[in-house]
């Protein structure tokens, strides 16, 4: 059958929880239909889901699937096994990065996309720009963003080392290019100069894991951001922070959006599930990605401030123990990341919706509507007729302990083991089709996603 009536969903509109059925015809929404309201289609599937909370498809705007750490080297989780993680989440939508190692940007996206040989989940990529060594590469790369359906790009203000900063020369024509193309200006914000000052500073300790968040500090962030928007002033792009870690970022981001700014935090769980404490640790080792975790006190304040991030997304990026445990000495040469997007949900929900630091509007907006609306991806991100039958299902009330076995990430640890959360996700549709629930997994019919 073409349609289906799923019956007796939970919808979220503003505070209200509004108790009604969505019509599904092929991939799209064809209504939504008050709890009250007959409905006599013989020719539609009834699935009841009646208990259940309905979310727009969730979209992880930061994954690192199949992520190149030198040439014939991945890190664990490949689009098969990410993906398959996302749609277990309740993610319909992600979004990951091409490689940026050439300067032929439509060739690299080319290749990246030949790295996708199956998907469980739709996707689309932010464009990394990396190696830029004069106005004239950036220039180049601008023309074929928009033909190839890309709305945001990638750049870092550290890892000079390894060719991926941008430096403050080439930043303005990179800022003004992507202000006349309407493209977002995804940023990893860390200041290359504070950090190797921390270097310096603490020479003998630097590789010690327990010096990991204070060589690579919250200044260090503060400082990138506060330049990088400064600098903006003069340009005007669409600036997104990636993974903003520190109540001071945050603050200077808030002050410039007063001021009619576009720009956008995103958020982590990790940054508020955990604190740098955990760094002195045995297994420290293992809770190892950039930016670090902060102290307690930071952590408690970008929580109970949540709702200051414009999206929260993961930043998965999964490894093995192994591959960590080889440089657990070494915090210069370790594994950065973690393997994360299938609890994206459940945890967003335990510790901001159920300690009252969010509601469930602002988790519905975060984790769906405003990633679809900064990236422009198109017909997805609300439960609205005409809009792609993206949706994930899930129980409020259903808790679980995390068992790293259980994820589907190709990983064998996890941060989170032992936790308990709730939220389960029960089923995922995406465009339409039941792709997961509790029991069984459809075959991968993800696809890649134009961003205009």
């Amino acid at each position: 059958m073409n349609k289906k009536l799923l019956k007796n969903l939970k919808l979220i509109k503003g505070t209200q929880i509004i108790q009604s059925s969505i019509l599904v015809n092929g991939e799209f929404i064809e209504d939504i239909i008050p709890l009250k309201q007959k409905f006599n289609d013989q020719n539609a599937e009834i699935i009841d889901l009646s208990g259940f909370i309905a979310l727009p498809g969730l979209i992880d705007s930061h994954t690192h699937f199949k992520l190149k750490m030198a040439e014939g080297k991945y890190n664990s989780d490949d689009f098969e096994s990410g993906s398959l993680a996302c749609i277990k989440g309740g993610i319909t939508t992600y979004i990951d990065f091409t490689d940026g190692d050439i300067k032929d940007l439509k060739k690299d996206w080319f290749n990246r996309k030949k790295d996708v040989l199956c998907s469980y989940a739709d996707y689309t990529f932010h464009s990394v720009f990396k190696n830029l060594l004069t106005s004239d590469d950036v220039k180049s790369k601008f023309k074929n963003l928009k033909a190839l359906g890309i709305s945001s790009i990638k750049i870092f203000t550290t890892y000079k080392n390894r060719g991926m900063m941008t430096s403050d020369d080439v930043m303005c024509t990179l800022l003004k290019n992507a202000s006349e193309n309407d493209i977002v200006v995804c940023v990893h914000a860390e200041s290359e100069d504070v950090i190797n000052y921390n270097l310096e500073r603490y020479k003998k300790h630097y590789k010690e894991i327990k010096y990991h968040s204070i060589i690579r500090d919250e200044f260090s962030e503060y400082y990138a951001i506060s330049k990088l928007l400064k600098l903006n002033e003069y340009f005007n792009a669409k600036i997104y922070f990636v993974h903003t870690t520190s109540p001071a970022s945050i603050d200077v981001i808030n002050e410039y959006k007063k001021k009619g700014y576009s720009v956008y935090a995103e958020g982590c769980p990790q940054y508020f599930v955990f604190s740098n404490k955990i760094y002195s640790n045995k297994n420290a080792y293992l809770f190892t990605f950039t930016p670090p975790l902060r102290s307690d006190e930071s952590r408690t304040k970008i929580l109970k401030n949540i709702s200051s991030f414009d999206t929260i997304a993961t930043d998965s990026c999964a490894f093995f123990k192994k591959d960590k445990e080889k440089f657990k000495n070494d915090a210069t040469r370790i594994p950065m990341g973690i393997a994360s997007s299938e609890l994206l949900l459940p945890l967003v929900y335990t510790y901001a919706v159920k300690s009252s630091s969010m509601s469930l509007y602002d988790l519905q907006q975060k984790l769906s509507t405003n990633p679809s609306k900064i990236f422009s991806i198109s017909k997805k991100g609300e439960i609205k007729k005409g809009y792609y039958a993206d949706l994930c299902i899930f129980n409020p009330d259903e808790s679980f302990t995390v068992k790293s076995k259980e994820l589907s990430h190709r990983c064998d640890y996890s941060i989170y083991e032992g936790l308990r959360l709730y939220g389960k996700v029960k089923k995922t549709f995406l465009r339409g089709k039941q792709v997961y629930d509790s029991k069984s997994i459809d075959i991968p019919v993800g696809s890649i996603v134009k961003c205009y």
